[in-house]
């Protein structure tokens, strides 16, 4: 089984968590490829466990005070960019698509009739 694992990259905890389900993946001996989406590729650190991970822009909220600030996630979000890595993104290479809060996964699974799992 061959497995495609989306992390929303914005901020640690996505991928802590996707450390911890490497680890078990690769006891399992099942093959991951997994992409990172929110921060620029060489904003990643300690990424080892994943490989040649894929890196893309992804779609990230601005926050203030704990709430989203819709106009400026509008504002800051590089919308054709997303589409275009949506649109562009093979599934046909694996059995599973899984998904951590990463937009771009998630959505290309979607529009390509994927089954997927988040």
């Amino acid at each position: 089984m061959k497995i495609l694992y989306g992390v929303q990259g914005t901020g640690n905890g996505h991928t802590t968590r996707a450390r911890v389900m490497a680890k078990a993946f690769a006891k399992a001996g099942v093959e991951v490829d997994y992409l990172f989406s929110g921060r620029s590729r060489d904003q990643y650190f300690d990424m080892q466990e994943f490989g040649s991970f894929q890196a893309r822009q992804g779609l990230t909220f601005v926050t203030e005070r704990g709430r989203v600030n819709g106009l400026k996630t509008l504002k800051n979000a590089k919308v054709c960019e997303l589409i275009k890595d949506i649109r562009e993104l093979n599934l046909k290479q694996y059995d599973l698509v899984m998904n951590d809060f990463e937009p771009v996964t998630a959505w290309a699974a979607k529009r390509q009739r994927y089954p997927w799992w988040a």
